[in-house]
């Protein structure tokens, strides 16, 4: 099992797009996949059309709830389909609840996850815009870490954080994490991102990862399939959007066999 943190501090970069059509392109590759919604605002429950009320993350790592009672079960395709851990607005009180743990709060989601190890072969997690207590455990449980980003906007200074922020947690707590690479996203073909990934190539080849080809193009699609709660594969899987992300997922398959 490949526990897959999307990560950014930065919000609309396409973080919950990509974990939707990560997991569900992982699926119909015929990989056993759990999906984990850790943000409050519930993006990937809602793009996946799935409710949020009953167990939800909160309920999960708080409550030390069975993944049985908790996972939703999504259909990704007539032959495909992922386990989902929902989240709502409540999860807010998870980073209180981490907080007053005394010992080994850093652990909480990666021994959640541990307990299901034998039932996945990828456990793929949507992380809050956020660097708190929640990104912690993300980053703490994870075994690599998919970046997302607009190439009109990288924030150096805030990926270096993050990357920062990776290294020492994989020098003090987790020695197996490791940076997959970047993925742009909302690219304009009509503008000159060279800047950007270049910028972002230079970071990926310092700390051992890859920029995903020429990134996931800026498409209206991306934005119509959360509402009808698909993946980009099952709304229109002709798209060009689906193509880059069907291209994203062919190398994310052909990397993560490479390192084992």
């Amino acid at each position: 099992m490949k526990v897959i943190a999307i990560v950014n501090q930065k919000g609309g970069v396409g973080k919950t797009t990509t974990a939707v059509n990560l997991s569900c392109g992982l699926a119909k590759q015929g990989y056993r996949v759990l999906a984990i919604d850790l943000d409050q605002q519930g993006h990937l429950t809602k793009s996946l059309g799935l409710p949020d009320e009953g167990n939800t993350a909160l309920e999960w790592l708080t409550n030390d709830l069975p993944l049985d009672i908790v996972i939703k079960k999504k259909v990704c395709s007539v032959d495909s389909g992922i386990d989902v851990v929902t989240a709502n607005i409540t999860l807010a009180n998870l980073e209180l609840e981490l907080q007053r743990k005394l010992l080994d709060r850093e652990y909480v989601l990666g021994k959640a996850i541990l307990k299901a190890a034998d039932r996945y072969d990828y456990v793929i997690v949507d992380s809050p815009p956020s660097f708190g207590i929640i990104t912690v455990n993300i980053l703490t449980a994870a075994d690599h870490v998919v970046i997302p980003f607009r190439p009109d906007f990288l924030s150096k200074d805030g990926v270096n954080k993050l990357l920062d922020t990776m290294e020492e947690i994989k020098v003090r707590i987790n020695p197996k994490l490791k940076l997959a690479g970047f993925l742009p996203t909302m690219v304009d073909k009509r503008c000159n991102n060279e800047a950007s990934f270049a910028e972002a190539r230079e970071l990926a080849t310092q700390h051992g990862g890859v920029v995903f080809g020429e990134g996931i193009r800026l498409a209206s699609v991306l934005c119509k399939a959360p509402e009808r709660g698909m993946s980009i594969f099952d709304y229109d899987p002709n798209s060009a959007a689906a193509k880059d992300y069907q291209a994203f997922v062919d190398k994310f398959v052909e990397l993560e066999g490479e390192s084992k």
